[in-house]
């Protein structure tokens, strides 16, 4: 029903006559407040853990609700389709807007909806005068920026240098100090004279990654709602994703290792800090004897797509360094910092699924224990590596 009435309103709509505008605002408000009150009886599928007294109390756990991956896919494919236009579409706009009109319940939107209010919006109607209707948008929009907002934008990236179309070309004010995009054979080149092999592009998309390395095998086998492959009587917080061991496991997004050591639950782990602070990474049961990769320390700053350690089996042991799961995996957890409250994990599963487009590529290290990434990645701000 909401998707029938949005494309009525995005064929109409025309930014000329004003009181056209007026009039199909006017139906959009009453068919998205609909949408919100029926959602509201809809049965709520909480992501967050109940039994957790600080999770289920916080403000953010109504909010948290699974966006689905192929929802997170297509909207992030408008934005990155309408980077360059003249009304660029923001899939954290997108998806708020969907988000607070059902209220997380995302099982009633599909993708005829994501597409008739991107219509919308391209004909001319503002993200803020369609959120008038939506009194907790401004909730939807910050969490989901929190979550998924540094996921995407423009970023320095290594490619081979026989296909480089050039440089991409990319906005002054998101350029900052780099003021034109890299990605010449004679900049790459420097004062060697020579053509290099790779060359540096500035890009604009996902700069995050899947967290298993490209061409490795896994299997997504348990969730966050389960008990784990380890079977725990308590609420799993993460994803568990099987695999063999010795699998390069990849920094999904820009950060600082938080910390890294034995876990009696975890066995070897690691977590990664968002650069911006908003995320915490985990990474369970990494590999015995070898777990991490060499170099890393706490406070080690990593870039999206580094390789920061090995999947294995170790944990469910006070004793370090114990193979004490059954099954090789990695446990993958995510959880959100915010000001009220120290942490609150969160359902990373669809988010993991969204973010299989975009695995690291590996080779083999000269240590023979250890794998690199092929094509280097860089923050606007950072330059090349």
């Amino acid at each position: 029903m909401l998707n029938f009435f949005l494309q009525k309103l995005s064929k109409r709509y025309r930014p000329k006559a004003a009181a056209v505008i007026s009039v199909q605002l006017a139906v959009l408000t009453v068919l998205l407040v609909s949408f919100w009150l029926t959602s509201r009886t809809s049965k709520e599928t909480v992501l967050l853990s109940k039994t957790d007294k600080r999770q289920s109390s916080s403000q953010l756990q109504k909010t948290l609700l699974p966006i689905p991956g192929w929802l997170m896919e297509e909207a992030f494919r408008l934005d990155l389709n309408s980077c360059q236009s003249e009304l660029p579409l923001s899939w954290i706009d997108l998806l708020s807007l969907l988000g607070a009109a059902c209220e997380g319940d995302f099982s009633r939107v599909q993708s005829k909806d994501l597409n008739a209010l991107a219509d919308t919006i391209r004909s001319g109607a503002s993200v803020e005068k369609l959120a008038e209707t939506l009194p907790d948008w401004p909730r939807y929009r910050n969490t989901y920026d929190a979550v998924l907002g540094s996921l995407t934008g423009y970023f320095r990236q290594e490619i081979d240098a026989d296909g480089a179309p050039g440089a991409a070309q990319v906005p002054q004010e998101a350029a900052g100090s780099l003021g034109e995009a890299a990605g010449s054979l004679g900049e790459a080149a420097g004062s060697l004279g020579e053509a290099p092999d790779k060359v540096w592009v500035t890009k604009y998309g996902l700069k995050a990654f899947h967290p298993i390395a490209k061409d490795f095998p896994f299997v997504k086998a348990e969730g966050f709602a389960g008990s784990g492959l380890c079977g725990r009587k308590e609420s799993h917080k993460g994803v568990d994703l099987t695999g063999q061991e010795g699998t390069p496991l990849i920094a999904a997004e820009s950060g600082v290792i938080d910390s890294m050591g034995w876990d009696p639950e975890n066995g070897w782990q690691l977590t990664l800090k968002s650069q911006d602070g908003k995320r915490l990474n985990l990474y369970g049961h990494l590999r015995k004897n070898y777990p991490f990769q060499s170099g890393l320390s706490k406070g080690s700053f990593v870039t999206a797509g580094d390789v920061i350690g090995y999947l294995g089996k170790t944990g469910n042991s006070a004793e370090e360094n114990t193979d004490g799961t059954a099954v090789p995996h990695l446990h993958f957890a995510l959880m959100l910092l915010s000001e009220q409250d120290s942490g609150i994990w969160i359902d990373a599963g669809e988010l993991l699924t969204f973010l299989e487009m975009n695995q690291s590529q590996v080779k083999k290290a000269e240590n023979p224990m250890e794998w690199t990434r092929v094509y280097r990645q860089a923050e606007l701000n950072e330059g090349p590596l």
